[in-house]
């Protein structure tokens, strides 16, 4: 988007809702002039368009933009979200609002190699041991239907042996349970969707749960690209792209074609799959995707050259990087088998398991 045409959507937001602070209007300005429009998202084509106080991530995918909200900023275009102290002993602000990241530049500036800009996010103060740290987390773009989005994590320089990580939750989720390792549970509810934890030992599982109090999700550690299981029909967050399982049919019925192709003794399973790729295609083909049981067993999609629903997404596809796709898997399973999860396998990525309701 150029200048002209950013200061445009500017006015037609203004017209159209109150007006906003000098102290917001001032920033935008700055960011205008600037033009630093930082890319978000995971396509390669989405940029951010500031409207008023929100900002959108538009995701050339075929799904619709990704809605990501920059509540209005208070005094110094932050405004407090919550302020915690963990059970061992480290102090947690945390803000809301336009923060201030340092990010690497692409042409050498400065014997960092860092390029200031303002962004819309979250910062964190952590206090420990008379230390008082700032960790700046800038916002990404979140899927419709992601449950958990690990924002970021990371350590304190040394010698502080602390480490945080950052956690985005969708409304379904009303508390966040975090092990660590040799030490006490940590848990909080999520603020305006945020969490933030910290500690002096090493993360262990996350747990996501409703307001019944059940799990919707789990990862192995708030760490980004870790392994995590949802309910089926949530999209999970790889480092390969999104994928979102909307449902499996099983056993399920397919055209004349098929019946004749499939062996006896087995049904057909069709999995309603959409996957949105970054760019690293290789590991977002269908065929890595898999069926799976209690008892360790795993199905892959069939290769018989006819599927048995159509619109039918090819085991062999190399998706679209421009676009995500979206269609039936078939699977063909012994029959009375009972499954139980669908599992994304890529050869370098970490694994996304969902389990049937």
């Amino acid at each position: 988007m150029r200048v002209d045409e950013l200061r445009q959507a500017l006015a037609d937001e203004a017209a159209a809702q109150p007006p906003v602070s000098r102290d917001a209007r001032q920033a935008l300005d700055r960011r205008i002039r600037q033009q630093r429009l930082r890319r978000v998202g995971l396509l390669g084509v989405p940029a951010l368009v500031v409207t008023g106080l929100a900002v959108w991530a538009l995701v050339a995918t075929g799904s619709g933009p990704t809605k990501v909200h920059t509540a209005a900023p208070g005094p110094g275009g932050v405004h407090r979200l919550f302020s915690r102290t963990t059970r061992q002993g480290i102090g947690i602000e945390v803000d809301r609002g336009i923060i201030h990241v340092e990010l690497h530049c692409a042409q050498p500036t400065s014997p960092r190699n860092t390029c200031p800009t303002d962004q819309p996010g979250i910062q964190a103060a952590l206090s420990f041991a008379g230390r008082r740290d700032i960790v700046p987390v800038p916002d990404q773009a979140i899927a419709p239907d992601e449950v958990v989005h690990v924002l970021n994590a990371g350590g304190l320089a040394p010698p502080s042996p602390v480490k945080w990580a950052a956690v985005w939750t969708s409304k379904d989720v009303a508390s966040v349970d975090v092990e660590y390792l040799g030490g006490p549970k940590d848990h909080m509810s999520p603020v305006e969707g945020y969490s933030f934890f910290a500690t002096t030992t090493r993360f262990g599982q996350l747990v996501a749960k409703d307001h019944d109090g059940k799990i919707v999700a789990t990862c192995s550690s708030p760490l980004p690209g870790v392994h995590c299981t949802s309910t089926i029909g949530h999209t999970a967050r790889t480092s390969s792209g999104w994928i979102t399982p909307h449902r499996l049919v099983y056993p399920a019925p397919g055209i004349a074609q098929a019946q004749r192709a499939k062996d006896p003794g087995t049904e057909f399973a069709l999995l309603d799959l959409e996957i949105c790729p970054p760019g690293d295609t290789a590991d977002l083909s269908p065929n890595v995707v898999l069926l799976g049981t209690d008892d360790g067993r795993l199905f892959t999609p069939w290769y018989k050259g006819v599927a048995a629903h159509e619109p039918d997404l090819p085991p062999a596809l190399t998706p679209d990087i421009r676009a995500c796709r979206r269609g039936w898997l078939t699977y063909e399973v012994d029959t009375g088998t009972k499954i139980t999860r669908v599992t994304f396998q890529p050869p370098r990525a970490g694994s996304v398991e969902s389990r049937l309701r």
